[in-house]
């Protein structure tokens, strides 16, 4: 490891901004930030490429076109943005899906399978106070490497620090991806198509994989026909238009606003592959039957209806208890008519005996 003339001081050469993972780990929990190097808040050191690196990509990872069973040499520039001393751990790590999309990086110490097992560097780098050190590494593609794309890291990371309570660990990454030529496979799944009810609408959700060795990007939607034949509407899912690389897997998602109150449809997820090379594959998922029923309407009517019966037989209790009444009354009127007539037709009572 050679020092870096003060020329070429961090964040001042030709070089685009560098793509670059920074994991904070916080009372044991790792948090992922992407960010320029020299623009990590708070970061006590940085790291890019170095001159010989080949960064054709946004963001200035490092990217190599390399046949199986070849090898390369770049290097790093790490550099100290503190007063103090700093002694770091470098190391090679592959990259690792996120559910959510993008990856995470390997821990060091655990086992590498990818172009974490490619990368050769040497495991401890000394900085003093502001100094740069450039650190060589060997990338080594295995011989029985099939074609396609890959992807993995250099990480450095410094000791976690002490504070009251808190351990706080730096990790700085530099993506490396591998195109090995040969034969390729586009290749991807779409999960399965979820819907669920929301108060805005319908939300749609699937699992996108890249399940090939090569990376492409994509587009995604919902077609939604009735009678399976006659489409309602075409709904986009998002995120869109992004990269995923072989591996990598992504949460979908489309929201399907205003459905209809009655009737029923059928969902199906696509999404359209676009390699850098090569036409385009369309990729599937199976076919989701949802039906749409008025119930909250349907609830109403029926309370409405019982309430209605309730209000007809109360009226029509009502109704008899005055019918009754009547007829009690009629009856009352009538027997005391007839007892009066009882009364004035009637002989006169006999006078005692003289």
């Amino acid at each position: 490891m050679s020092p870096v003339p003060p020329s070429r001081r961090f964040g001042l050469t030709r070089r685009a901004t560098v793509g670059l993972l920074v994991l904070l780990v916080l009372l044991g929990l790792g948090l992922v930030r992407v960010g320029p190097a020299s623009g990590v808040s708070g970061a006590p050191f940085g790291l890019r490429p170095g001159e010989s690196g080949s960064v054709p990509l946004p963001g200035g990872h490092f990217h190599y076109a390399l046949p199986a069973g070849s090898t390369v040499s770049d290097s790093i520039v790490i550099e100290n943005l503190t007063s103090s001393p700093e002694t770091l751990q470098v190391f090679g790590a592959d990259l690792i899906p996120l559910r959510g999309g993008g990856f995470g990086v390997a821990q060091l110490g655990q086992k590498m399978l990818g172009v974490g097992a490619w990368l050769s560097v040497q495991p401890t780098a000394r900085l003093s106070a502001f100094q740069q050190l450039s650190v060589p590494f060997t990338l080594s593609v295995p011989p029985d490497t099939p074609g396609g794309d890959y992807a993995g890291a250099i990480v450095a990371q410094n000791q976690p620090g002490t504070t009251p309570g808190v351990a706080i660990q730096t990790r700085v990454a530099l993506q490396i991806q591998v195109q090995v030529p040969g034969t390729t496979v586009l290749a991807a799944r779409v999960g399965v198509l979820q819907a669920k009810s929301v108060t805005s609408g319908i939300r749609f959700d699937a699992v996108l994989t890249n399940t090939g060795t090569e990376t492409f990007r994509f587009t995604g939607y919902v077609d939604l026909r009735r009678g399976g034949s006659a489409l309602v509407v075409k709904l986009a899912l998002r995120p869109g238009d992004d990269l995923l690389l072989p591996g990598q897997h992504l949460d979908l998602s489309g929201m399907w606003k205003n459905p209809p109150r009655w009737g029923s449809v059928t969902a199906s997820a696509h999404v359209v592959a676009n390699p850098s090379q090569g036409a385009a594959r369309t990729f599937r998922d199976g076919v989701l039957s949802l039906s749409f029923f008025p119930w909250f309407l349907v609830l109403l009517a029926i309370l409405a209806l019982l309430l209605l019966l309730l209000v007809l037989r109360e009226a029509w209790r009502r109704r008899e208890q005055w019918a009754e009444r009547i007829r009690a009354e009629r009856s009352r009127r009538r027997a005391i008519r007839q007892f009066k007539a009882g009364l004035g037709g009637a002989p006169p009572a006999s006078g005692p005996p003289a």
